[in-house]
């Protein structure tokens, strides 16, 4: 039988042992620059998508970096160190990425209060401190009303008692508390991520490659 027999050296078993040891942080380096591209993006369709949103619900998009591994996971999220603004992005997400009714129970607050007759702030919310400003008048009062009052049937919120001619009154609506909210679906935070990291990940996983050899052990 004509035969040759192959063997590595020891150069190119060393470039190949090198090789292999790199790919847990070359895999770790790619999902983390995927995912802090999947952020960005998915802060600008935030931005698009929603009303005046504030600068810490655009911040909360976070990423949760990958650890050097063959199957290197990094994980974008929306996430808050305070626990009920955590609450809070929890459920109005699923809502905004779903659709759906959320009530003020689900993150322990007893209404939403919706601005009526207020100055608002620049993102549409009430001012800090407007409803206790706004129960020191006389005049103003939080309830369902009814009676003699007339206006307002129904509408849970803080009014005001403006008295008229005879005695007559009405009440004005300040600022509606309400008891849910329904969102249609209009987030597509999982799918703009997803595509996002899609569309960059080959080229990342080129760039690591190619770092990896170039620091490869040199041929004996």
């Amino acid at each position: 039988m004509i035969g040759a027999t192959l063997r590595m050296t020891p150069a190119t078993g060393a470039r190949l042992r090198a090789f292999r040891a790199a790919l847990p942080a070359a895999a770790a380096s790619a999902a983390n620059d995927a995912a802090f591209s999947a952020k960005e993006k998915i802060q600008e369709h935030m931005a698009r998508v929603f009303d005046r949103p504030t600068p810490a619900v655009i911040r909360a998009v976070q990423v949760k970096k990958a650890s050097p591994a063959p199957t290197a996971t990094a994980t974008v999220f929306l996430g808050h160190r305070d626990p009920a603004f955590q609450a809070r992005l929890n459920n109005i997400g699923a809502r905004q990425e779903r659709g759906g009714v959320a009530r003020p129970a689900d993150i322990g607050r007893k209404s939403w209060a919706v601005p009526v007759r207020q100055k608002t702030n620049g993102y549409g919310g009430l001012n800090r401190g407007t409803i206790p400003r706004l129960l020191k008048q006389k005049s103003v009062f939080v309830g369902r009303p009814g009676g003699r009052w007339g206006g307002g049937q129904g509408q849970y919120g803080v009014y005001r008692r403006v008295r008229g001619r005879a005695g007559r009154g009405r009440l004005v609506l300040l600022v509606a508390l309400e008891q849910q909210a329904r969102y249609p679906r209009r987030m597509d935070f999982v799918r703009t991520g997803r595509a996002a990291a899609e569309r960059v990940l080959p080229h990342l996983v080129r760039r690591e490659m190619l770092r990896i050899v170039a620091r490869a052990p040199a041929r004996g």
